[in-house]
């Protein structure tokens, strides 16, 4: 509920075949090269699935298909068989295991959807005396996490003045709006400065948490008031919603074309 990234796509958790389009192998590249420009980078992730330090992962080798633990050897098998679809052969990350479940990924952070390193994701399960695939996805968005609390992808609003050395305030649009008489969530904005850049996180809380199918067409909350801890300089600013952080954007109504 709390991760919308309002204007983006949101990963839908599917059985979709994670094949490359370029035909080439990946390298298990040790670590990410992505990781240079967020050193220190102080959140969890997740796309979905369970929590995950993406610093950790993405350092290490690409490379746990030919781990020996049982999750792996399951994997492995899975990859040789080409079972239930066609996935990537090698250059996978163990990101996550929580006693009967292990979450795999591969590809690259932040490689653009539909890329030949997009990042996605199979998590399997332990049941049945087995392991066996639980979800997967062709496109993993990585989500914030910080202490329980998922971070809202925000967007400034229409009517926020153009960003300069002097702004303090910002107005923001965020939050998963699911009901027209949901209560918007509570804001905890996070800020950090990594490498010369400003790293605005806004954890949210909700106070209701409608179940089912969200109400198609509503629009957003208001905008909130998010008040930076001193003027931003000559920085650039990023949502921290996502890891890789995105540079910020302003928010555009949805428009729909007709057939």
């Amino acid at each position: 509920m709390g991760r919308l990234a309002l204007g983006m796509a949101i990963l839908g958790i599917a059985a979709i075949a994670l094949v490359s389009d370029s035909g080439a192998e990946p390298s298990p590249v040790s670590p990410d090269p992505a990781l240079a420009a967020w050193p220190g980078w102080p959140y969890q992730a997740t796309c979905g699935y369970m929590g995950f330090n993406p610093v950790s992962v993405f350092s290490g080798p690409a490379e746990a298909e030919q781990g020996n633990g049982a999750p792996e050897a399951a994997l492995r098998g899975m990859l040789a068989r080409n079972f239930p679809f066609s996935l990537p052969d090698h250059g996978w990350r163990l990101a996550a295991r929580r006693h009967d479940k292990a979450l795999f990924l591969h590809g690259r952070l932040g490689a653009e959807i539909e890329s030949p390193d997009q990042l996605g994701g199979i998590e399997l399960e332990h049941r049945d005396g087995r392991w066996r695939m639980r979800t997967s996805g062709s496109f993993c968005n990585m989500f914030t996490v910080w202490h329980g609390r998922d971070a809202g992808a925000w967007q400034l609003a229409p009517k926020q003045p153009p960003l300069g050395p002097a702004t303090r305030r910002l107005q923001v649009i965020t939050g998963a709006r699911c009901e027209r008489n949901q209560k918007p969530p509570q804001i905890t904005p996070r800020f950090d400065e990594i490498a010369g850049k400003l790293v605005m996180t806004l954890l949210l809380k909700y106070q209701d948490t409608p179940g089912g199918i969200c109400e198609p067409g509503l629009p957003p909350w208001p905008p909130v008031v998010v008040e930076l801890p001193e003027p931003l300089g000559d920085r650039e600013l990023y949502d921290g919603a996502f890891f890789p952080p995105v540079p910020t954007q302003r928010y555009e109504p949805p428009t729909v074309i007709p057939l």
